[in-house]
């Protein structure tokens, strides 16, 4: 028999999938001439055409599974015990070194690649994650993520407002970090609204069921719910009353408010547009307005605005100020 069927015989002991006669034909290959120097050559060039973004775990588990099979092999084949462990002590030996080599090259040679996506003021983006999930960014907005996303587990940082479809992988947690929230999903669409100058954090759901987290508490969010996080005093409260629909409606260009103070509302345009609001009275900062509007110009919006509450404005030089009607 050829050296090709030996390895193979070897590859198939290893996943104990051999039979008492394969066995015996093996061990008998291990008393012959020249095979340590063939087991040797096998695991040396696997060594070097190893992938060196191999997931560690799979590597140890390749090393416990050998190390089981000795132990269980061993037991049933004394008369060649001795000889065989030296052999199989090499192929630990070697892969014992491309673990410790992954984990010195991954973790210290080549540290982590930092990737960031940003939407700046008045511009929104999106993208599609290494594991097939869906991003849209709207404006002043960024979001982070490293070299080791996927591996164990797919994490990111979002720093402003972002939509989700996630990809179903029930073996790796998907979770947002925003401010001190984990938002942690499995096959889920939801809106998470972050910005560091809002007061609140805001997160909406759609579709499957989140765990938002903090290191003090934990709430489960399910479709049509709606969590809103106080920065301050870290409280966190969860409201049925809202349509889901509307979540993320930014993406097509519309504008949802809900009972808003025009401060606020005022933010969201200074984002969305690129522009100044300044306010020449309290008052009209606190009027309030609900409704949606398919934010094609700021002019539009304004003039939507001006139509339920009793406000004036002026756009000039890219500036917007809005007073008392």
């Amino acid at each position: 028999m050829d050296k090709k069927y030996y390895i193979e015989l070897l590859d198939s002991f290893m996943r104990g999938n051999t039979s008492g006669e394969e066995e015996s034909i093996l061990f008998d290959w291990f008393e012959a001439d020249g095979s340590e120097e063939e087991i040797q050559s096998l695991y040396k060039e696997r060594w070097e055409n190893s992938s060196n973004t191999l997931d560690e775990n799979i590597q140890l588990k390749m090393l416990n599974n050998i190390r089981s099979q000795i132990d269980d092999r061993m037991r049933k084949e004394a008369r060649t015990r001795m000889r065989f462990k030296q052999y199989i002590a090499v192929a630990c030996m070697l892969l014992v070194v491309v673990v410790g080599i992954y984990f010195f090259a991954q973790e210290w040679l080549y540290p982590p690649k930092e990737f960031v996506v940003a939407a700046g003021m008045g511009e929104k983006t999106s993208l599609r994650l290494p594991d097939g999930t869906m991003a849209w960014l709207n404006a002043d907005s960024r979001l982070r993520y490293d070299s080791r996303y996927n591996r164990k587990n797919r994490r990111i940082v979002l720093e402003g407002e972002a939509y989700f479809d996630v990809a179903k992988n029930k073996d790796s947690r998907f979770i947002v970090s925003a401010n001190d929230l984990d938002i942690e999903a499995l096959g889920t669409s939801f809106n998470v609204k972050s910005y560091s100058g809002d007061e609140n954090v805001v997160v909406s759901l759609v579709e499957g069921k989140l765990k938002v987290s903090t290191t003090e508490a934990e709430k489960l969010l399910h479709p049509n719910e709606r969590l809103t996080f106080n920065k301050q005093n870290k409280g966190m409260t969860i409201s049925d009353k809202f349509n889901m629909e509307n979540a993320g409606k930014w993406r097509n260009n519309e504008l949802v408010f809900n009972e808003e103070s025009l401060e606020e509302i005022a933010t969201t345009l200074t984002r969305m547009y690129d522009m100044k609001i300044v306010f020449t009275s309290e008052t009209a900062k606190r009027y309030t307005f609900s409704g949606t509007i398919k934010n094609n110009s700021p002019g539009n919006v304004l003039e939507i605005i001006s139509l339920a509450a009793p406000i004036q404005y002026t756009i000039e030089d890219g500036v917007v100020e809005i007073r008392d009607k």
